[in-house]
């Protein structure tokens, strides 16, 4: 079985561990606590939920892009939308960049190319990753 193992009193998983309950109660300092996790679940997709000390999944960063392709010619959109308040965004492909953004951000593209673009809102949201095709 899996093992989240976290600081008593976190939210955050440190690490998991794959073994028996006690072998992995054997891994924990006397600050941290052990709770089984499923579906191969890690620090990356899960977290502490304080209200019941389970694990949870943590939910995909709300961003909705309102196209994936577009012509690299400065003037046509793309608008990234529904993010939560100080979502980091970054962009990575021919050209990169990165900003923090809340609500709604409007993109031009003057380099073709394919860009991934990730928005990662605040803990515990996962990071949403969509790959823009620009030509």
């Amino acid at each position: 079985m899996r093992h989240a193992i976290y600081k008593n009193g976190d939210t955050n998983i440190d690490r998991c561990v794959e073994g028996p309950e006690s072998w992995a109660k054997n891994q924990c300092a006397s600050d941290e606590s052990i709770e089984p996790i499923t579906d191969g679940g890690s620090s990356s997709t899960h977290f502490i939920k304080e209200s019941t000390g389970r694990p949870n999944l943590r939910d995909m960063t709300p961003c909705t892009p309102s196209r994936t392709e577009l012509p690299a010619d400065g003037i046509t959109t793309l608008t990234l939308s529904q993010m939560l308040a100080d979502t980091q965004v970054t962009i990575d492909g021919p050209t990169t960049d990165s900003f923090t953004a809340s609500g709604s951000e409007t993109l031009t593209f003057i380099m073709p190319g394919v860009y991934t673009i990730t928005a990662t809102a605040p803990f515990p949201a996962r990071p949403k990753e969509m790959t823009i095709n620009v030509t």
